[in-house]
Formats: structure tokens, sequence, C-alpha cells
């Protein structure tokens, strides 16, 4: 028994030092489908619009922050159904139309024309086509491929969002600024779309640990339906909550405060952009110590920092 046991602790061993051999091209779609996704594109994105619609249709700020507040509770509601989807029909056959749909839904914003009731309604479009391809649909890919080292796996991800908080604004802002704000949408919606035949080609719907601890479609239905009764499930989701509310309520706003302190364009987009290299550093070194630290301790002192900062 005991020779069985040392050579299970062994294959176990092998197993996880082999995961980013194995699972190198499942981290590398979810990476750049974690930098397209909804969440990522409208975060970092959609402040950049704010001050080219109200010089040309005269909105006020607040009216077109409620586009963003529709657009979250539009994805509070449509993201579980997507997560559900997933379950059912995999991974690729949700996130890949997602995408197309995503960045179709993007485009129609350059057809707007001064009514505020069709911003409202296209970006509720924008929040039901992405919701099949956020974070929930890559992260749950890379679920399956890591375990020893998911926590810096998730981390290189994720960083994802830095990329597109740094690169998207120190471009789009001064091209906005060049080229006006419709030709700008256009460029995103095709960036949307590159990464596309990579998300579909490489992300597998299981990976090896799914495999082997498949369970029964009525056996997840009742893990599900015991785990959110769980205080540290509802825990989890006040912290979201929270962090999110304060994030989200500074990152969208940070271009138009800049622009309205008298900085320029190509400046303000630098200075958003440190932003997203923030972001790339605080996924790394996190991912690298929750696989060895209780993730709640590196959460606190990061929040901590932040809210410092702001």
């Amino acid at each position: 028994m005991t020779g069985i046991g040392d050579n299970m602790g062994v294959h176990a061993q092998q197993t996880q030092g082999n995961e980013f051999k194995r699972g190198w091209r499942t981290l590398i779609a979810s990476f750049f489908g974690v930098g397209v996704a909804m969440n990522s594109i409208l975060f970092y994105t959609f402040g950049l619009w704010v001050v080219p619609w109200q010089e040309e249709f005269g909105w006020s700020r607040a009216a077109i922050g409620g586009a963003q507040t529709i657009a979250a509770i539009v994805m509070i509601v449509a993201i579980p159904i997507a997560g559900r989807a997933i379950d059912l029909w995999g991974i690729r056959k949700v996130a890949v139309p997602s995408m197309v749909l995503f960045a179709l839904s993007i485009y129609l914003i350059v057809f707007l024309n001064g009514n505020l009731l069709s911003l409202y309604l296209i970006i509720t479009f924008v929040a039901l086509a992405g919701a099949g391809a956020t974070p929930v649909s890559f992260t749950r890919a890379i679920n399956g491929w890591f375990s020893k080292n998911r926590g810096l796996a998730l981390g290189l991800a994720l960083m994802a969002t830095g990329v597109t908080g740094a690169v998207l604004p120190a471009v789009l802002v001064p091209y906005t600024a060049d080229n006006g704000w419709r030709a700008a949408i256009m460029l995103l919606s095709i960036i949307i779309l590159v990464p596309i035949p990579v998300v579909w080609f490489w992300i597998k719907d299981h990976g090896p640990e799914d495999d082997v601890q498949a369970e029964s479609d009525t056996d997840m239905q009742h893990q599900v339906k015991a785990d959110i009764r769980q205080p540290t499930f509802i825990k989890l989701g006040i912290i979201f909550f929270l962090i999110a509310f304060g994030v989200c309520g500074l990152t969208p706003s940070f271009v138009p405060m800049l622009l309205d302190a008298g900085i320029s364009p190509e400046v303000a987009g630098r200075y958003t952009a440190v932003i997203g290299l923030s972001v790339i550093i605080g996924r790394l070194t996190a991912g690298y110590l929750v696989d060895r630290i209780f993730a709640p301790y590196v959460a606190a002192v990061l929040f901590s920092s932040a809210a410092m900062g702001l």
C-alpha cells in the first residue's frame, strides 16, 4: 500500500509540474478572450467617449453615466444565465458567438444621433451580447487545466484586463482626437473580433481534472444549490459588489476628469495607461501569492492599498 501511495504522489507531482506545458494553449486563448471581454472593453473605454458625446449631443455626464448603470444591471441578470449555458453547451459554443455579437453591438454605437434612449437600448444589447464572453467563461477553462498553479495561471490570464487598460486608452484617446469617436468605435469593434480564431481552436471545454472528477449534471446542481447558501459565498458576493462599486465608479470617469483639468488627450491616454500597467503588476503578484498565502490575507492588503490610493 505504501508503494501505491508513493506512486500516486509522484504522479501528482509530475502532473502539477506539467500544468503549464499541457495547458499553455488554454492559457493564451483565455488571456486574449479576457482582454476583449465585455468587462475589459466597457470598463476601460466607455469613459473615452463621454466628452465627445457631451460636445456633439449636449448630453450631461450623469445621463451618459446612466448607460453604465443599465449595463451593470443587465450583466447582473445575464451573466449567471450565460454561466449556466456554458455548463450545458461548453465554453467555445457560448463564448465565440458572444464575442461576435458583442463586436457587432459595439459597432451599433456608431449610429448614435443624439437620442439618449438609443444609447440606453444599444448598451442594453451590448451587455446582453457580451455576457457569454466575460472572465467567467475563460476562468472556467483555466480552472479545468490548472490546479497547483491555478492562482498564477488565473493571474496571467486576468492580467489581460491590465493590458487592455494600458494599451487601448493610450491608442484610442489620441486616435479619437484625430479621427473622431465614430472611427475609434469602428476600430474597437474590429479589435474584439481579432482573437476569435485563437479562442475557438485553443479553448478546451474540459481539462484533465474535469475528465477525472466528472460529476453528473444532477449532482452538480445539488452542489451549486448547497454552495450558494453558505455564508462564505454570501460574503464573497458582498465583497465583489463593494469592490466593483468603488473601482467602476473611478476608472470610467478618469479620462473625463483629466480632460476637464486641461490635460491634452495624448497625455490623458498615457496617464490612464498607468492604471492598466498597475493592474498587470497586481494580477501577477496576487496570482503568485495566493498559491502560497491564504488568499483573503493577500486581498486585504491589496484592497487596503487601493483604498489609500483613492
